[in-house]
């Protein structure tokens, strides 16, 4: 694929931020992305459901990002946001913000010294 159709093929998709709440927790991972497939299929071509995990212990957290069509986007926003599913999950979804740029380095003040073992 050509740079240019990269660049077409990411311009044609709209990244959503999906907060779940209520009793999501009963869901495991390939559940919540059927689940989430199919919910926002409904309204549009779905491109990806990344669900998102914590780093240490490996648990699902209470949100993912549901990347889809922007017409589909638009409209899931619309019919989603702050609906309650029959199994009583709370739905609240926004466009997705763009990731900030973090500095290099570690999180700390760079010029704090490391420990060394």
């Amino acid at each position: 694929m050509t740079q240019s159709s990269q660049e077409d093929s990411q311009a044609q998709k709209t990244n959503l931020f999906v907060h779940l709440s209520g009793s999501i927790d009963t869901l495991g991972e390939t559940q919540r992305k059927n689940f989430l497939q199919e919910l926002f299929g409904q309204f549009g071509e779905v491109f990806a459901v990344n669900v998102i995990k914590d780093k240490i212990t490996q648990e699902m957290k209470r949100f993912c990002f549901v990347e889809m069509d922007p017409e589909g986007a638009i409209k899931a926003i619309e019919g989603l946001d702050g609906m309650t599913t029959e199994d009583g999950i709370a739905i609240a979804v926004n466009i997705a913000k763009p990731r900030e740029e973090r500095p290099a380095g570690n999180r700390f003040n760079d010029s704090r010294p490391r420990r060394q073992y």
